[in-house]
């Protein structure tokens, strides 16, 4: 594998990689163990996909010691680092009571850092925590979205277009995003949201 000599020269990422294919690769080459410990080394390197993985061992028990709390700091640093993923699973987390206690206010701290880092689902699931909003400040909700929005996540572009035409009373405004959402989802609506979560890979 051409990861595995990127990853001998020192190059982070081409390590991540080579964890990835180890954990998905049909057996023989499937080797959760090598996995885990690339994925752990990585972490030394600063690389933030590789801080999310291990805890996907730690939760699961494969490779490792089921340790929740573990787990969970692990994703959370992955987060802190800007990777988009971790900052949405520590949100699921806090919202279920899996891994950690429900808390509300952690679990929308971290749903809106996921949108920024390249999370764009968690832009239409920051949505609740605008509901009750006054109009004014329904202009950071609208920031979040657009983000989504650009991505081709249509969903988002009709929660902008909602807002502006329910609460800011704009339809002008409403109707170019309606109009937006119609176009992202006649594209392709399963790839476009696959494009979207892909985007913080790697």
């Amino acid at each position: 594998w051409r990861f595995n000599f990127a990853c001998q020269k020192g190059d982070k990422r081409g390590c991540h990689q080579l964890g990835l294919l180890y954990v998905y690769a049909p057996k023989p080459k499937k080797d959760t163990d090598k996995a885990f410990k690339i994925f752990v080394k990585n972490c030394d390197g600063r690389h933030a996909a590789s801080y999310f993985m291990p805890s996907w061992f730690y939760d699961g028990g494969i490779s490792a010691t089921i340790d929740a709390k573990k787990s969970l700091d692990m994703i959370t640093k992955s987060c802190d680092m800007g990777y988009g993923a971790g900052c949405a699973e520590p949100a699921r987390a806090y919202a279920r009571s899996q891994n950690a206690q429900q808390d509300v206010k952690k679990e929308q701290i971290f749903t809106q850092k996921a949108c920024p880092n390249g999370y764009f689902k968690s832009c239409l699931e920051a949505e609740k925590f605008y509901k009750r909003a006054t109009d004014e400040n329904y202009k950071k909700p609208i920031k979040i979205f657009d983000v989504s929005c650009e991505r081709g996540i249509y969903e988002a572009c009709c929660v902008v277009g909602a807002i502006d035409q329910n609460s800011l009373k704009d339809d002008k405004a409403a109707k170019k995003y309606y109009k937006n959402a119609a176009s992202q989802r006649a594209k392709s609506p399963m790839k476009t949201q696959s494009a979207a979560l892909n985007f913080s890979s790697g």
